[in-house]
């Protein structure tokens, strides 16, 4: 988890020398499918019996409940893509966060595989 936050202010550092020229739309759109997609593999490997890494998200799942969470989540995320392409904060830290946020659900994804097939 150490090495995904690293590599995150990493990226924070390297886009702020190098800032990309990438669409805002496209930024909010990329954040709004990764967000999709972590929720949609958080489901696959917690199915899978795979504790939730997250010490914030694991307490919200437990005490407010599976749905209810992934419903405000994903609300959060069209809100901050929306403020994303409006240009109220900064797209290419919202990019870095999509980048990690990628590994993330692919490591997601990868967990909920091997469970299945154990």
């Amino acid at each position: 988890m150490i090495v995904v936050i690293l590599v995150g202010f990493i990226l924070l550092y390297i886009f702020s020398l190098f800032p990309p020229n990438i669409n805002p739309w496209l930024i909010a759109t990329f954040w709004i499918i990764i967000n999709a997609l972590d929720s949609h593999s958080t489901k696959l490997f917690l199915k899978q019996g795979v504790e939730e890494g997250n010490p914030l998200m694991s307490w919200l799942f437990k005490n407010v409940g599976f749905t209810p969470t992934i419903v405000l989540k994903m609300i959060a995320a069209i809100l901050i893509a929306y403020l994303v392409i409006v240009g109220k904060i900064n797209s290419n830290s919202i990019l870095a966060v999509s980048i990690v946020f990628t590994w993330v659900v692919i490591n997601n994804y990868k967990l909920a595989r091997t469970k299945v097939k154990e």
